[in-house]
């Protein structure tokens, strides 16, 4: 039955048989990011040597290694190619080391490009797109077009490779790709001053003291340099978020600010369920 629809009862010898669901083609459900943040709180917690999965999940912060966030977690760090599994134990590799010891540099350039490398999707992804000199508009489309995604899991697979190339410096925050400069940089990458913000969406530090924690509402106007417009905004328990947009923004400017916290809100929800 060649047209039969995944997970439609066949029948065989007389017998109802269901058809397998379609498993999408494996990737690392966390970003870059968040993978060289682990890697230095465990190389910090544990220091080196080799480990069973649950010491690694429990200084994670998990209980269950055997399965759930814990071991997803310990999944994708192994497809970045920062830790090595040798009989049933892990190590750091010496990708991993350089992560979770250089902060800056042309070497932490280029380990983040080598993890970026690891999964093979992410590889096939550098690979096939970099000659066009950038990503298509629709990479999830894509990723289901050619690269064996599911539909399902396409949205959030193009996320997090976006947000892990954005990270390593390898892509702009259109999807072009950006070459080296003169020195071997790139121009884009996470220890550049104001590169992660304008990746991750983190915004510019208040000057001088906030609301008071029991304030509320959003759109407080606060004090701005020249040309510009500074909003405090009241988060609840004593939180708050400082937004600094130029005096006059252009259409760009909003469509921009949209996307970053349309990526925001993606890290929120990678970091509540952490399917990595």
């Amino acid at each position: 039955m060649a047209n039969a629809l995944v997970g439609a009862p066949t029948v065989r010898e007389g017998r109802f048989e269901v058809a397998k669901k379609a498993r999408s083609r494996a990737y690392p459900a966390i970003t870059l990011r968040a993978a060289a943040e682990a890697v230095e709180h465990l190389r910090s917690e544990l220091g080196t040597g080799a480990w069973d999965r649950q010491p690694l999940a429990e200084a994670l912060g998990y209980r269950n290694a055997a399965g759930g966030p814990g071991a997803r977690k310990i999944a994708a760090l192994t497809q970045f190619g920062l830790l090595r599994r040798r009989h049933g134990r892990y190590s750091f590799t010496e990708l991993g080391e350089t992560l979770a010891l250089y902060r800056d540099g042309r070497e932490l350039d280029t380990a983040l490009e080598e993890a970026l490398r690891q999964p093979p999707l992410f590889a096939a992804l550098w690979q096939r797109y970099e000659p066009e000199g950038r990503l298509p508009g629709r990479l999830e489309h894509a990723l289901v077009r050619d690269h064996g995604i599911t539909p399902r899991a396409s949205a959030r697979a193009a996320e997090v490779f976006l947000l892990s190339a954005q990270y390593a410096g390898v892509v702009d925050l259109d999807g072009r790709f950006l070459g080296k400069t003169s020195d071997g940089h790139r121009p884009g990458g996470p220890e550049r001053p104001g590169a992660e913000a304008a990746v991750l969406g983190t915004l510019p530090k208040a000057e001088g003291p906030g609301p008071e924690s029991g304030s509320s509402g959003a759109g407080l106007a606060g004090r701005a340099g020249a040309g510009e417009q500074r909003f405090e905004i009241a988060l609840g328990g004593g939180r708050r978020a400082v937004l600094v947009l130029p005096a006059v923004p252009t259409a760009r400017d909003l469509a921009l600010l949209k996307k970053q916290l349309e990526l925001l809100e993606l890290q929120v929800e990678l970091a509540g369920s952490d399917p990595g």
